[in-house]
């Protein structure tokens, strides 16, 4: 589920933020390339507030390619940050920003106690899929071991909100950087008591690290 969810995800590179009051820039002069990031994603990547990804050690191809979606267009966010940040954060800047977040210690799962029946709904929609609905297992391209030959970021130990705002989107169509329309394809198939089930079990699972370079 290219997160984003995932991506994640969505990285906030340098963020061109305003004051309340007057719509000052605030001064980014003598900090680190990924200090600007921390204001929605959190220093140690894990975002305060649950509407952010988290981006501590996620895929770094992952994080290129939103931050490359993000500067051409193709992805989008609610506000515009991250346009205005991915076209201002390029080259080493970039591979500073993505060597940062990817190296740090994974975010923690969710403590939420989740009902039986989400956690049932949750688990086999990541390892099965819906046969019936024709929703093929998210493990398949988000697991730590992914078949496809194309980045997938990885959704363990995501904020559920973000999660559910993605795929909802998805099936909106309000983002549309999926290749060949997977993931539109497969939001629109799922219930939206399915995507509340996936989004909440995958918050609530370990972060199991990175899968095999796709490169």
């Amino acid at each position: 589920m290219p997160l984003t969810a995932a991506a994640a995800t969505s990285l906030a590179l340098l963020l061109i933020a305003y004051s309340a009051a007057g719509g000052d820039m605030v001064v980014t002069a003598g900090m680190k390339p990924w200090e600007g990031c921390g204001e929605c994603h959190g220093l140690a990547g894990v975002a305060p507030n649950g509407h952010f990804p988290n981006l501590a050690a996620q895929d770094p191809f992952y994080l290129e390619k939103e931050m490359e979606d993000f500067r051409t267009g193709l992805r989008r966010n609610d506000h515009g940050q991250m346009g205005h940040a991915a076209r201002r954060a390029r080259g080493k800047t970039l591979a500073a920003i993505v060597r940062y977040f990817a190296s740090l210690p994974p975010p923690p799962p969710s403590p939420d106690k989740l009902p039986r029946t989400i956690v049932r709904e949750g688990r086999a929609l990541l390892a099965t899929g819906d046969r019936i609905r024709k929703v093929p297992a998210c493990e398949g391209c988000h697991g730590p071991d992914p078949t496809p030959r194309f980045i997938a970021g990885r959704l363990d130990a995501q904020p559920a909100a973000y999660l559910e705002k993605e795929l909802e989107d998805f099936r909106s169509g309000r983002r549309a950087n999926d290749p060949r329309r997977m993931m539109q394809i497969i939001a629109r198939r799922m219930s939206r008591a399915q995507i509340t089930a996936v989004s909440r079990y995958l918050a609530s699972q370990p972060h199991r690290g990175t899968g095999p370079s796709l490169r």
